[in-house]
């Protein structure tokens, strides 16, 4: 029976983390997971569906490096520390850090050594050029008022990567209403007491933006629509009692006979024959 992954915005985002126990290698297995989700997000085999994509995706950015503007500052010692152990630069102790008066270039030295950081903000991202020839491009993201830089794939193009192949699920919208129906629990309206208004509010966010219940419906929709299609909801979710008005996505797996498992059963279960990673002991 041929397997699909239906997948939930926060496993988007903790697709990568499992793998950072490697830390001199955190950039090269972001990009190759990264790469290798896309794989299969085209060719069908890992769904996103348009609520996940319009309404979450855009909170992806990459694994945090630093901010720039704590640095110097607060984030130096961070920044060193990454640029010795994950770009493998030796001369980072103690090396001298220094930001031009218009804040657009932090300057790295030690002795004859040095490295420059750029700051493109037209393009959303800053460069780091090496004396050497060795240069790298990062993310740029205001967050909180602070310009930060992560290291991973710019989430724009990635955006364009995936566009193509995201799942419209309009046509779900009816089953969408009948699982907020089968699923609303009344013991949550008399804790709160909320209105009718309230009440309102809350379902129609769970109609046109939450992606929960359209991942639940397209799972149902494929295993009743599809034969020999087996649908899996990849979700981070837990059965924890947050309180909510509608149950949570595992609650109604359960109920609807929907499998649904977590990233790491995907990466080291599902993909394990095609995700080979090795433990290397770096010589002193």
């Amino acid at each position: 029976m041929a397997r699909i992954l239906v997948v939930d915005s926060n496993s988007i985002f903790d697709f990568n983390k499992f793998y950072v126990f490697d830390k001199y290698n955190e950039k090269e297995i972001y990009t190759k997971l990264t790469n290798f989700l896309l794989s299969k997000i085209k060719s069908g085999e890992i769904i996103i569906i348009d609520k996940v994509y319009e309404n979450e995706l855009k909170y992806l950015n990459g694994v945090y490096l630093f901010s720039w503007d704590d640095v110097p500052g607060n984030d130096s010692k961070r920044l060193l520390k990454f640029l010795k152990e994950n770009l493998k630069i030796k001369w980072m102790e103690n090396a001298k850090i220094e930001k031009s008066n218009d804040s657009k270039v932090i300057t790295i030295t030690k002795e004859s050594n040095s490295l420059i950081f750029k700051l493109n903000k037209k393009e959303s991202k800053a460069n780091l050029e090496i004396n050497g020839g060795e240069s790298h491009e990062y993310i740029l993201k205001e967050k909180d008022g602070k310009l930060n830089i992560y290291n991973g794939v710019n989430i724009k193009k990635l955006k364009e990567v995936i566009k193509p192949f995201v799942v419209n699920t309009l046509f779900l919208f009816p089953k969408v209403q009948d699982l907020i129906k089968n699923n609303f629990r009344e013991e949550i309206v008399r804790l709160y007491n909320y209105s009718e208004g309230e009440i309102e509010q809350i379902l129609r966010k769970y109609e046109n933006k939450h992606a929960d219940l359209y991942l639940i419906a397209y799972c149902k929709y494929l295993k009743q629509e599809r034969i020999g299609i087996n649908p899996i909801l990849i979700t981070e979710e837990t059965f924890r009692d947050d309180k909510k008005l509608i149950e949570k996505i595992p609650a109604i797996c359960r109920k609807e006979k929907i499998e649904f498992r977590k990233v790491p059963y995907a990466l080291f279960e599902i993909y394990k024959d095609e995700l080979k990673f090795k433990l290397e002991v770096e010589s002193k």
